[in-house]
């Protein structure tokens, strides 16, 4: 009896051991591969654009890359880009330029809005086969960069967000609504949109993107009482992937109420 609880004492004991190794590497470890920019805009009058990796570790790393549609789920999407190449090494402080190749058809995407797609790449430490190599945890690293594709009809507009996105509340079943409206032919990313009214928050949202010329709904914390007195402010990312600030108005006769 002694016995057996001394064995079970040593294996949570190891056990608890090998949980906090795993903790404190998984807090110890970073992302080592970098891709200069947070988003590719792509204009349709190019068939190519170059991507410049790097690695900021001090170990070799191997890099894959895959592309995907904006709706992930409809696997048999085609997607009309390649990388050249997809599967590469690099070294400890080293960089890699890849190639990213359109192959589709120019008249087959929208040309009055932007199309997403999304680069995906992979980091994989390429240790030795070594017994203490084997013996190390290995964390593989994903990331997704947005690649909005650009029609010609866009090559001369700029988005404007006061201008092109507003909002407006309306109630449901007893519920309060904000429905959120782009206009505009571009996707606009947010890192935070604040609606306020008399220093009460209505609604308050963060890391949300909305598509061109859709509308987004959210559930309101509360009701407007006078939605011309309501201020909003969002904080969204520019072309050059800046955050920026700017103030978007209410759309009045879009407010509508019902039971």
């Amino acid at each position: 009896m002694i016995l057996s609880c001394l064995r079970k004492s040593v294996v949570l004991k190891n056990y608890i051991a090998f949980v906090f190794m795993l903790l404190f590497t998984l807090s110890n470890a970073n992302a080592a591969i970098v891709m200069i920019g947070t988003r590719i805009i792509f204009p349709a009058e190019k068939t190519e654009h170059s991507l410049q990796f790097q690695n900021k570790g001090q170990a070799p790393y191997l890099v894959q890359l895959w592309l995907e549609s904006e709706n992930i789920d409809q696997a048999q999407t085609t997607v009309p880009f390649i990388t050249n190449p997809t599967f590469f090494k690099i070294n400890a402080e080293q960089g890699q330029i890849v190639r990213l190749i359109f192959t589709g058809e120019a008249n087959q995407y929208p040309q009055d809005r932007e199309s997403l797609f999304y680069l995906n790449f992979s980091e994989i430490p390429a240790t030795k086969n070594t017994v203490a190599d084997n013996n190390k945890l290995t964390v593989i690293f994903k990331n997704k960069v947005k690649v909005f594709y650009r029609p010609k009809s866009l090559q001369n507009q700029k988005m404007d967000v006061k201008k092109d996105l507003s909002y407006t509340i309306f109630t449901q079943n007893n519920k309060h609504f904000i429905k959120l409206i782009n206009r505009s032919s571009f996707y606009i990313t947010f890192a935070k949109l604040n609606i306020r009214e008399n220093q009460n928050d209505i609604l308050t949202i963060q890391n949300t993107m909305i598509s061109p010329k859709s509308e987004l709904i959210f559930p309101a914390e509360k009701s407007i009482v006078n939605l011309q007195h309501s201020q909003a402010k969002i904080e969204f990312i520019n072309v050059y992937g800046a955050t920026v600030s700017s103030e978007i108005m209410p759309q009045i006769n879009d407010s509508r109420h019902e039971k």
